[in-house]
This record gives structure tokens, C-alpha cells and sequence, in this order.
């Protein structure tokens, strides 16, 4: 969990993690992709997650309602659901 990391080393992360952009090799990606945003998240909003749905071959974007950055705290059960029916419906 996020409080129980290293600040300093989870810092860094993000820092890298900010610079990395891979948008152009999105088409690319062939397996399913679920990409899920929440209502709240301000670092990867749901522009950031239909971009990347529309970007691969068979993507899908679903938001969490009441959910930030961190969806599996705020929304464990919706985390767990909605990719369960995404791979249950073949995509």
C-alpha cells in the first residue's frame, strides 16, 4: 500500500513514471485492455484512460464512481468487478 512505501523511492517513481510516454505505440497492443479511471483521480483523469481504450486494438475505459487516484483503496469491490465482467465478456 501507497502509506506504507518509501517516500523518497515513491516519489522517484512517479517522477519516472510522468516522464515515460508511450501513446504512439498504443495501436500496437493487441490483448484486451481495461482502463479504468476514477471519478476523482486528478493525476490520470478519464480523458487519460479513453485514450488509451481508443489507442489499442480492443480497448475499453470504465470510471468508478466516488473513486481518486487510488481506485483499490477507495473501491476494492468495483476494482475487483469490473475487470471480472471485462475478461467475462471476451472484451
Amino acid at each position: 500500500m501507497p502509506q506504507e512505501s518509501d517516500d523518497t523511492s515513491y516519489a522517484l517513481c512517479c517522477e519516472a513514471l510522468a516522464a515515460f510516454d508511450a501513446r504512439d505505440r498504443l495501436g500496437r497492443i493487441a490483448a484486451p485492455v481495461l482502463a479504468i479511471w476514477g471519478e476523482h483521480d486528478l493525476v490520470t483523469p478519464e480523458s487519460s484512460a479513453r485514450e488509451i481504450a481508443d489507442g489499442v486494438q480492443h480497448g475499453r475505459a470504465a470510471g468508478i464512481a466516488d473513486a481518486s487516484h487510488l481506485s483499490p483503496v477507495d473501491d476494492p469491490q468495483a476494482v475487483i468487478r469490473l475487470p471480472t465482467e471485462f475478461f467475462a465478456a471476451g472484451r
